[in-house]
């Protein structure tokens, strides 16, 4: 019998790239989406699609990965940091009582968070065990991976073994950073942000598949988790190795002034954050095939 996965934001390009090789691994998926047309439909290639989380119309599943969220990339007005902050916490809050009414809980839940949990002033390197510096637990990247994280960990009372993953900046063509910079680069006009000294800390798409099938996999990982490259780069080696791989120049420079007076906070923890995130917790395991190909 297929082990059932359930899944949030199973529409994002990080979930699709999942659902693939969890399909491959003869897993059952099923997704938990507002999108109307897609539970009309019921199912699609062998993906089971719902609008609800229904004790008795669904089957047990082991494996709850919870990805759902609206795009933090944007700007941040009262309305936009609400909308981010409710997509996060009322679909968690869903699977924790979901979780709290089954008969038997699954065995794991995997949820999304991110490194912006660290805040954004943090020129040292940073690991699972870092304390947050006093001066970065005001803002909002910090208090909204914070509030997440407590959320998802209640399943732990059931129990139930909950990894959290603190996502870096995830790599791809076909979604994420690069797919919004492509357009620009392409044009000549990508370039640094800032002096370009911040550090960026990422991980490609690929990795952060093989990183969650190894933490399904092996039963003693849980709490958070840093999904990044152990090598950091700094945004003006991105801005290089980006134009370099385009083969364009890469001239525009974008002064932290004007970043801050066009997009506000979200410039300032997103854009122009300093974090060098190291993923020490992964790093002790040497049996799984990470490649941090950039």
């Amino acid at each position: 019998m297929k082990e059932q996965i359930l899944i949030t934001g199973g529409t994002g390009f990080i979930a699709s790239r999942l659902i693939k090789k969890f399909i491959k691994l003869n897993y059952q998926v099923t997704i938990l989406t507002r999108n109307e047309a897609l539970v009309k439909e019921g199912r699609k290639e062998n993906i089971r699609y719902i609008n609800q989380l229904q004790q008795k119309k669904l089957p047990y599943f082991s494996i709850i990965l919870n990805l759902a969220g609206e795009s933090i990339a944007q700007l941040w007005t009262k309305s936009t940091k609400k909308k981010i902050y409710s997509s996060r916490m009322n679909t968690t809050r869903k699977i924790i009582k979901y979780i709290h009414s089954m008969p038997r809980p699954p065995k794991l839940l995997i949820s999304a968070s991110a490194v912006g949990y660290y805040g954004h002033k943090n020129k040292e390197m940073i690991t699972e065990r870092s304390s947050v510096k006093e001066e970065n637990q005001g803002y909002f990247t910090h208090r909204l991976c914070k509030e997440w994280e407590k959320e998802a960990l209640k399943a732990e009372l059931v129990p139930v073994r909950v990894c959290l993953l603190r996502l870096g900046v995830v790599l791809a063509k076909e979604g994420g950073l690069i797919s919004k910079l492509l357009s620009p680069f392409k044009w000549g006009l990508g370039g640094k942000l800032g002096d370009g000294e911040q550090w960026m800390s990422w991980i490609h798409i690929d990795d952060v598949s093989r990183a969650i099938l190894h933490i399904i996999k092996n039963q003693s990982i849980h709490g958070a988790i840093n999904l990044s490259s152990p090598k950091a780069i700094r945004n003006k080696e991105f801005t290089k190795l980006l134009s370099k791989k385009l083969n364009r120049p890469a001239f525009l420079h974008l002064p932290k002034w004007l970043l801050k007076l066009i997009m506000g906070k979200m410039a300032e923890e997103l854009l122009l954050s300093n974090a060098n995130v190291f993923p020490e917790y992964l790093e002790k395991f040497k049996n799984i095939s990470l490649s941090f190909s950039f």
